[in-house]
């Protein structure tokens, strides 16, 4: 629900969102992979990252990587 007012609110304001999911068992390489990649992308100008996460992964690697 939270996610939805913060793409509703982007969407009011005009800006572009773009939502990416991952599995549950999702590798840490793969959601790094991904960041570094929007990291690069001259498009992206933020990023939102919600919990809970799988257990395997270290919110705060995630917030590191961004």
């Amino acid at each position: 629900m939270y996610q939805a007012a913060q793409v509703a609110q982007a969407k009011a304001l005009g800006i572009e969102t773009v939502e990416e999911r991952f599995d549950d068992d999702v590798k840490l390489a793969a959601v790094s992979a991904k960041i570094e990649a929007w990291n690069r992308d001259p498009r992206i100008h933020g990023s939102f990252v919600h919990q809970p996460m799988p257990s395997q992964i270290n919110p705060e690697t995630i917030s590191t990587i961004i």
